[in-house]
């Protein structure tokens, strides 16, 4: 069953970059009318495919598969007295609504055929102020933060290893493929697992990189997998210094790196600068800071992103020593 599923994965990316065989349109279409599991998985799939490329005809393709369904339902019983003869109908009415479903994914890419062809890379880019989550071809879940950036190959699917590539902070339930690995590339780092759940920060103006590792085991690497590589384990946070160019692991609670998938900011010791460097990120907004305590003041506790921004400086300033002001989005924060 599992190298069915495979092959149908192999399938549907051939359908949705239009290069499959007749033989292989013909073998898709059997699959889908044989097993209700993989109806339910290609509309999953489909489902996906078009969140990512063309969400506005969303509601054609969920129409034509319930078309595609209730045909097969309503010949179930003829298919078994004729199962040879009408199989062959049946795919073939298949491909038609099929095509259908699709057709405007296929008139863009007719359309602008160069561009697709040439297009290297699938992005999704978050804006400040901003989260979102996304569905990859494979299931995998991935929460992006503010300001982050995801890109991934048309041919995700299809490669040995599924890879992405990523500049800011996700959160990510990796569906488990013990045949592909799933590496996330930054900058600065790679991590490579089978299926698991962890949260790697990587903004590119932040001065450190940070995975921790929620369940399962993962890989962190840097130009060679083979050397200088870290295994961890849950509840393990790899800090990677990008100016000393130092790595460390340490124990934590990792559910605090995710809590931001749940509004929720949380922070053991941490500076007040990377806590406004945050809330930046968090609420679109700028801060200038003229303090001689901010650089040296910590922090611990959990906040909510439901309060106002002003309400979270008031939670921050225990001390009670700084006062601020808004100037459009940019917040002027001062000592008293």
């Amino acid at each position: 069953m599992e190298n069915q599923y495979l092959r149908l994965d192999e399938l549907i990316n051939g359908y949705f970059e239009n290069d499959l065989s007749i033989d292989e349109e013909k073998e898709l279409a059997d699959l889908l009318v044989s097993d209700r599991e993989m109806q339910s998985y290609f509309e999953d799939r489909a489902h996906s495919n078009a969140q990512m490329l063309i969400p506005r005809f969303e509601s054609n393709k969920d129409k034509n598969y319930k078309i595609i369904c209730t045909y097969i339902h309503s010949h179930k019983k003829e298919m078994i007295k004729r199962r040879f003869f009408l199989a062959l109908k049946i795919a073939a009415m298949v491909l038609f609504l099929l095509s259908v479903s699709f057709s405007s994914y296929l008139i863009k890419r007719d359309v602008d055929r160069t561009k697709v062809a040439n297009a290297q890379y699938y992005r999704m880019e978050v804006p400040l102020g901003s989260q979102t989550k996304i569905i990859l071809p494979d299931s995998t879940v991935v929460c992006l933060n503010s300001g982050s950036v995801l890109e991934y190959k048309p041919s995700f699917t299809m490669e040995k290893e599924r890879g992405i590539y990523l500049s800011g902070e996700a959160y990510l339930e990796v569906f488990k493929d013990p045949f592909r690995p799933f590496v996330v590339h930054t900058d600065c780092l790679n991590v490579k697992v089978l299926g698991t759940k962890f949260n790697i920060s990587a903004y590119q103006d932040d001065e450190t990189v940070e995975v921790s590792l929620l369940e399962g085991k993962i890989n962190v690497f840097f130009s060679l997998e083979t050397t200088g590589n870290y295994c961890l384990s849950p509840n393990e946070n790899l800090i990677y210094d990008k100016r000393s160019k130092q790595t460390r692991v340490e124990k934590a609670n990792a559910q605090i790196s995710a809590a931001w998938t749940l509004g929720k900011l949380s922070f053991v010791i941490a500076p007040l600068p990377a806590i406004l460097k945050d809330l930046e990120r968090i609420y679109n907004v700028r801060f200038e800071v003229h303090s001689t305590f901010v650089e040296k003041e910590i922090f611990t506790g959990s906040i909510t992103t439901k309060l106002s921004i002003d309400d979270i400086l008031k939670y921050i300033d225990v001390d009670n020593k700084y006062v601020w002001f808004h100037d459009g989005n940019k917040i002027v924060l001062r000592d008293k």
